[in-house]
């Protein structure tokens, strides 16, 4: 801030980590985006994955990195033990309400010398089968209790993304929003760059 250097910058980091004061202070200093590891919006799943964050405390950073003057993303897991579809649509409809910028809906894997790798078979199953062609990470995907399998996950990860992004109201607002517009022109110029020389 005192160097005025004019740069915009973004950042990710923890729902426990931010304040008003510094949300504040990295607005002035030109963050523009932050990306919270959110994962649910359920307190019992929060609890079972040792987030240690409450949920009324994942809402109010949402809403004062908004009124920083800072896009809110929020990244989140689909398919956390413990989880049914009910809590996935309720987190859903609460991330409409809060309205983040962006979303992303990730789905759970189990990494050796994690807690849910060595007793993830308590709460489901884990496909330890790399034939999985969905995911693309080192890792074995999870599938809580109540899921038939990686297919219904992903089913269930899909339509997470059409609720979210497929509403009027928030197309409409990216559409008439200059700025976001903008980016979207430079990001598409971007891609079809990679393209042409790939």
């Amino acid at each position: 801030i005192k160097e005025n250097l004019g740069v915009i910058w973004t950042c990710q980091t923890r729902i426990d980590c931010v304040d008003w004061e510094i949300l504040t202070a990295m607005s002035k200093a030109g963050c523009r985006s932050i990306l919270y590891g959110v994962e649910s919006l359920n307190q019992d799943l929060l609890n079972k994955i040792n987030k240690n964050v409450k949920e009324e405390d994942i809402e109010k950073a949402i809403k004062m990195t908004k009124k920083a003057g800072i896009e809110a993303r929020c990244s989140m897991m689909i398919g956390l033990p413990g989880e049914t579809k009910e809590s996935v649509f309720r987190t859903i409809n609460l991330l409409i309400k809060l309205n983040p910028a962006f979303v992303q809906f990730h789905t759970t894997t189990a990494f050796p010398g994690t807690e849910l790798y060595e007793k993830g078979e308590e709460y489901g199953t884990i496909l330890r089968d790399k034939s999985v062609k969905k995911f693309d990470i080192s890792g074995s995907p999870f599938i809580p209790k109540g899921y038939k399998d990686e297919k219904e996950i992903s089913e269930i990860q899909k339509m997470a993304y059409r609720k979210f992004y497929l509403r009027p109201r928030y197309l409409l607002n990216k559409i008439l929003d200059v700025k976001q517009f903008s980016r979207n022109i430079r990001g598409l110029k971007m891609f079809l760059k990679i393209v042409k020389n790939n």
